[in-house]
């Protein structure tokens, strides 16, 4: 009888399935003439949400895929760039950790392609760190420590994580 179990409970845990978990984040930069070329914004994630929240007893595991950006809704000089470090922390916490890099982004031309650029994980240890913290389903504060050559300027920038949560079934 014994075996048997241990048998049925061993085949229930070889049944996983994978689900889309991705996210979209927008962060708004306006910067009023003679501003400083310098920002930091801010942006709390609820990360426990859609699939992670319906199956937050079953998950497995979370692999965001790719980090994504977009620009939408830009005003502003021509040729305005931008160049910015792209930070994570749990919520609660003032301790960053670098996400991602991205320079010399033109955001006219980006808005009006509606491109999305894929930006390159700061190491292999921090994305590992932010599929824990999603997987457990933590709040995240995002952070955008931005410099731009021209002011004024306006824009929506468009964060997504391409995510896949593997639960069990």
């Amino acid at each position: 009888m014994r075996i048997v179990l241990l048998v049925l409970g061993a085949a229930c845990m070889l049944f996983t399935q994978e689900l889309d978990a991705s996210q979209a984040f927008e962060l708004h930069i306006a910067s009023p003439t003679d501003a400083p070329l310098q920002c930091a914004l801010l942006k709390s994630v609820e990360t426990g949400s859609g699939e992670i929240q319906k199956y937050s007893n079953s998950i497995v595991r979370v692999d965001v895929e790719a980090i994504r950006l977009a620009v939408k809704k830009f005003k502003g000089k021509e040729g305005a760039v931008l160049a910015a470090d792209l930070e994570f922390a749990p919520g609660g916490s003032t301790t960053f950790t670098q996400l991602a890099r991205c320079t010399n982004l033109d955001l006219q031309a980006l808005a009006a392609s509606g491109e999305q650029l894929t930006l390159q994980w700061a190491s292999p240890a921090v994305k590992q760190k932010l599929n824990e913290l999603l997987r457990k389903g933590h709040t995240l504060t995002l952070r955008l420590n931005a410099t731009t050559s021209d002011t004024p300027l306006a824009a929506t920038l468009v964060v997504n994580f391409d995510a896949a949560v593997t639960v069990e079934l």
